[in-house]
């Protein structure tokens, strides 16, 4: 198994002693947790006393086939996931099974590799699913101490306007930001405050589900909407009721389904595929996207009047790289996790990585955070030093990878812009002075302990800005002119008063 996977249990159900065998051999052999069934009775019986991530199960078995137990496995433990094995005469019912809820099928013979691909995805899935939910947990735990969830004070008015306005209304919400800024989070987030807090959280993935079992999959459907369809199913719209639908990666969704989802939202009801039945609804619904929408409207991809239904109200989530002195919480609070899942003591994180990893650009967000750090654990010992650090995070990023200082200028307070000005400046100088800090600070006008405690507190390290062939430091894209303008006329004073 791949370092970002977690073991699940896995029920290996077939009637061919030797598919149970070699299967539960393989994924035994991958560290995961297996037990076997001879049929789909058994296989109940079995799921009666215990949990399972995820069922595999032959279609064809006496008593109880694969199709009839994925439909009891679905009413009874919605949790669990069901993968089926097929023989190529049996892939029109497998196709039909995922409509029904199925997570997919392996054709027989096994193909093995395959096999354990799908199995080390839905793993990984899982895995950043439960990350998520223990991330809201220390959040929500620092929150009711009364203590600043973050350090960064447009995230921190973020969660508390979220916690104290935005879920106690029960108007739709839309959720923006790049891909891994915890908008599956906010969302739970959002729920956990809200007056519906007792009810489900149902989550659907528009860019998860193929298209055409998209339909089905939010709005269920009827017995004999399409081959397959042995009995009437319930969709994640209709599961929803009483609670809060989480629709992510909305952007993604076709243009039939928006004029659906548009239904819901206006009229609160809707017909199940191949169904003439109207089902009225209770739902809030949260939706989160990465695109830009209102440019998917101006190109005919999204519906202008679903948007404004969606951004009743809208929160857009700063990226990693916008809230830099996160780091070090966020640093010691995955360490910690994953320290407890592999048993093993937490190492010391030296000073050096924390300042290095402030001046790193994370386009993954917290999500490749994460997965460096886990990386990171698998080279230190009681220490995480910079030699922890896989060779392609050891240097400061390259300029062309940043973005421009002023990109985002109208977003920022003063303060804010402020500091961003500052830390600009600070790294262009310490570039120009070979990370000297005592060059930086006669030609600056400040004295060199101010100046010390400042690139402390902004994450510049100057050892990362001594020469060294194409390197630079943080944020080395030009000024604005007039700032530049500004900053050359300091310079030139400070001189001319002799470097004191």
């Amino acid at each position: 198994m791949g370092t970002n996977d977690t073991p699940l249990k896995i029920l290996v159900v077939d009637d061919e002693h030797t598919v149970r065998e070699v299967v539960g051999e393989l994924l035994v052999a991958s560290g995961h947790q297996v037990r076997t069934a001879t049929d789909g009775r058994e296989a109940l019986r079995l799921m009666e006393a215990e949990n399972f991530h995820l069922v595999l199960s032959d279609i064809r078995m006496p008593r109880m086939d694969g199709l009839q137990l994925l439909d009891e496995v679905m009413e009874r433990h919605p949790g669990t996931r069901v993968m089926l094995f097929t023989g190529y005469g049996s892939i029109p019912d497998a196709v039909g099974a995922m409509r029904r809820g199925a997570l997919g099928y392996i054709t027989k013979p096994v193909d093995f590799p395959r096999l354990l691909s799908d199995i080390q995805a839905l793993a990984q899935d899982l895995h950043l699913s439960s990350r998520g939910a223990q991330l809201m947990t220390e959040m929500l735990r620092r929150f009711q101490l009364g203590l600043p969830a973050s350090r960064n004070r447009r995230m921190n008015n973020l969660l508390q306007l979220t916690i104290n306005r935005i879920a106690d209304s029960d108007a739709s919400v839309l959720v923006t930001g790049e891909s891994g800024t915890g908008k599956e989070l906010m969302a739970s987030l959002i729920h956990r405050f809200s007056p519906r807090r007792d009810g489900p959280f149902v989550r659907v993935s528009a860019a998860a589900i193929p298209p055409t079992l998209l339909e089905s999959e939010l709005f269920g459907h009827v017995r004999g909407a399409f081959t397959g369809a042995d009995r009437d199913r319930k969709g994640r719209v209709a599961e929803a009721e009483g609670g809060t639908l989480f629709l992510d990666e909305i952007g993604e969704l076709r243009p039939d389904l928006q004029a659906k989802l548009l239904r819901v939202l206006q009229e609160r009801e809707f017909e199940p595929l191949g169904s003439s039945r109207t089902c009225k609804v209770n739902v809030r619904l949260i939706s989160a996207t990465n695109r830009d929408l209102p440019r998917a409207i101006a190109s005919g991809e999204f519906r202008p009047d679903l948007y404004y239904r969606l951004n009743v109200l809208e929160i857009h989530l700063p990226p990693l790289r916008e809230r830099r002195e996160d780091l070090p919480e966020l640093v010691e609070f995955i360490l910690g996790r994953h320290c407890q899942r592999l048993k093993r003591a937490l190492p010391r994180v030296e000073e050096e990585v924390l300042a290095h990893l402030a001046t790193l650009d994370w386009p993954g967000n917290i999500r490749e955070l994460e997965n460096l750090l886990e990386r990171c654990l698998l080279h230190c010992g009681e220490a995480l030093d910079l030699a922890s650090l896989p060779m392609d995070y050891r240097r400061p990023p390259a300029a062309s990878s940043l973005h421009p200082w002023g990109a985002d200028l109208a977003s920022l307070t003063l303060d804010e812009a402020r500091e961003r000005f500052e830390q600009d400046l600070l790294a262009r100088v310490l570039e120009e002075e070979d990370g000297n800090v005592s060059a930086c600070s006669r030609r600056l006008g400040i004295a060199r302990k101010n100046l010390q405690a400042k690139l402390k507190r902004l994450g510049l390290e100057p050892a990362h800005f001594r020469r060294r062939a194409g390197t630079v430091g943080v944020n080395s894209a030009p000024l604005p002119a007039d700032m530049e303008r500004d900053a050359d006329s300091h310079n030139a004073q400070s001189k001319q008063s002799g470097h004191s």
